[in-house]
């Protein structure tokens, strides 16, 4: 068994306020180890992570918070270290520090059992069992389209309110409303459930139908989302039961989100898996004995890729780090020498929707630290050089951004979203026209967060 004396560090991204201007604390912000198997038989110390809010007055000092996390040995789940929330006194409502990242569920696939030939080898079968025949669970072979049904015609962009400090939760919500793929995954699957009121998947799927086919606002729906999702956090996470001047992280929220939808009743597990779960395949090869170790990466909903230390940086760079680890202290199991090596990681599957996190949070010299530097990304993105299977479908289309605006101490989400008559920048209610080079390299001191492509 190989040991990996050093994991791989990684920060996730703290949230901001909604669109008016707010006082925030700060919240820690954490380097998080990877969630892939590559298994560290040491613990690494992770300083915390912030959060950050769009100034009113002046924000209280941000409180920093180191924390341990390890992983035990060739364990292919994912632990997700949990963050702690930041209090903010202000005035208004939109803000959310970032903390902790979602356990994400591995898809199961479901096995099909073969029918008996004839009807005499079926009286057989059934006569050596004392009990009835188990039912054979169906296969899903169904895609989900990636086009809008005629039901929603030319797809709305609406505005969405927001009561708190949640421009990290509206901003989410229109990157996900702006996707047909997970339209059509909730209206077809998730249509009969006897949680009324406490049920985050079906509220969403009244937000969807209700945002994308009603002229008016979608108040009610979008109030009782978020009554659902205060009714259920205290067993998905008290984070999201919080009422008032609280602050999340956007990106864990898109990660609370989907998996929240892939464990509600009448998702196919591998539909959802086809469409926003992602996987990877680890390999390095021993330098003394030249065996080569692979091993998979548990399935996640998104890509946190780091964002390298240069004058000019591009999201290819950016992926190109996150799938190249150099000087990886790990054991051979077959040699059992201890030397650094260099493990690659390669996309085992492409799903639909891509949401690619740029890991801009992080811990410096003095202190947890954002990282303002502008990343260049394609409206069109090409996943072929890091997939393991080439001949894979795998190129995207850049369809929504959530960008944050600010520092650790203070801050705001918005989000840019791709529609029927062009490109819209979207602060909670409020919606205007954008274009392409604007939502690439916005203008406006907002820095682009969550990139989220959908294949073509």
């Amino acid at each position: 068994m190989e040991h990996v004396t050093q994991a791989r560090a990684r920060s996730l991204p703290p949230s901001l306020p909604s669109a008016q201007k707010v006082i925030v604390t700060p919240a820690t912000q954490q380097l998080v180890s990877r969630p892939s198997s590559q298994p560290p038989s040491q613990p690494i110390q992770e300083p915390s992570k912030l959060g950050k809010k769009r100034r009113l007055s002046e924000s209280e000092p941000p409180e920093a918070k180191s924390q341990q996390q390890s992983k035990k040995p060739r364990k292919h789940d994912e632990a997700s270290p949990k963050k702690p929330d930041s209090r903010v006194s202000e005035q208004s409502s939109h803000q959310s520090p970032l903390d902790g990242a979602a356990k994400p569920s591995t898809a199961q696939s479901k096995g099909s059992k073969q029918e008996p030939t004839s009807t005499k080898a079926l009286k057989g079968e059934q006569s050596s069992n004392t009990g009835k025949p188990s039912k054979s669970p169906a296969v899903s072979t169904s895609r989900v389209s990636r086009s809008w049904p005629s039901s929603v015609g030319k797809p709305r962009i609406k505005g969405l309110s927001n009561p708190s400090q949640w421009c990290y939760r509206r901003s989410v919500l229109q990157s996900l409303i702006s996707t047909p793929q997970l339209f059509n995954l909730l209206n077809d699957c998730h249509n009969s459930c006897s949680k009324q009121g406490r049920c985050v998947t079906c509220a969403m799927r009244q937000l969807l139908i209700s945002y994308h086919t009603s002229p008016g606002g979608v108040g009610s729906q979008l109030g009782a989302l978020d009554s659902a999702i205060r009714a259920t956090g205290r067993s998905s996470d008290p984070r999201w039961s919080a009422i008032g001047q609280t602050q999340e992280d956007s990106h864990d929220f898109l990660q609370y989100l989907l998996n929240t939808f892939e464990k509600a009743k009448g998702i196919d597990k591998d539909q959802f898996a086809s469409l926003f779960r992602i996987k990877h395949k680890i390999s390095w090869a021993c330098s003394d004995c030249k065996k080569t170790h692979t091993h998979s990466d548990p399935p996640s909903v998104s890509l946190s890729v780091p964002i390298p230390d240069r004058p000019s940086v591009s999201l290819a760079d950016c992926l190109n780090t996150y799938h190249r680890e150099p000087n990886v202290t790990i054991r051979c199991d077959k040699c059992k020498k201890n030397t650094k090596r260099t493990r690659i990681f390669q996309i085992d599957n492409v799903p639909e929707v891509l949401p690619i996190q740029l890991m801009r949070f992080g811990f410096g010299a003095r202190g947890p630290t954002k990282n303002k530097k502008h990343v260049d990304f394609p409206e069109e993105l090409d996943l072929s050089p890091w997939v393991v299977d080439k001949s894979k479908a795998s190129k995207y289309r850049l369809q929504a951004i959530v960008a944050h605006s600010g520092s650790l101490k203070f801050g705001h989400y918005i989000a840019y979203v791709r529609g029927a008559d062009g490109i819209k920048e979207i602060s909670d209610s409020s919606v205007t026209n954008s274009n392409a080079k604007e939502w690439r390299r916005p203008t406006s001191g907002f820095n682009p967060y969550i990139l989220v492509y959908i294949k073509q």
